[in-house]
């Protein structure tokens, strides 16, 4: 479970999850910003034995436009929409952000290692809002040795903001 008083107090700020099947959510709330970590796997890769992973990491019958598109309409002029999505959908995610209309993309890769391609990435793009798109810097998840970069640290326990 989510403990909202915590999330709000480490945050200061409000925080509203919401947890719903995507292909039929409708809400009447309109939100500042987004996030999704939707699964991208097609449904002819291998499944996981698992049902609660499989239907976490298989498309199934809505695409990552359909999310896209859902959740772009929850969103206030000027809000922002950040998905995780492994590298080969980036371009995907992308052209997805860019029909729903949204702009000012930033793409945010995640480096498993230093040296390493990036395997996992953030996307952001914002409704009604115009600027220019751009790479950033990203994170380096781990050192070299495998242990969690200085950076990662301070996202994971130090509560400091990843800043895209």
């Amino acid at each position: 479970t989510i403990d909202d008083k915590s999330i709000y107090h480490k945050n200061l700020m409000p925080v509203t999850y919401v947890t719903a099947d995507i292909a039929g959510w409708r809400d009447d709330r309109m939100f500042d910003h987004a996030f999704s970590n939707p699964p991208w796997h097609n449904t002819a890769d291998t499944q996981s034995p698992t049902a609660r992973r499989r239907l976490a990491t298989h498309a199934g019958a809505v695409p990552i436009e359909g999310w896209i598109a859902a959740m772009r309409v929850a969103l206030r002029p000027g809000g922002s929409l950040t998905l995780a999505v492994p590298a080969s959908q980036v371009v995907r995610a992308a052209i997805g952000l860019r029909t729903a209309k949204f702009s000012q993309l930033t793409l945010f890769p995640l480096w498993p290692k230093p040296g390493r391609d990036a395997k996992l990435a953030l996307i952001r793009g914002y409704a009604a809002r115009h600027g220019a798109d751009r790479v950033s810097p990203g994170l380096v998840l781990h050192d070299a040795d495998g242990q969690f970069s200085d950076a990662a640290q301070l996202l994971l326990r130090g509560g400091a903001a990843l800043t895209l």
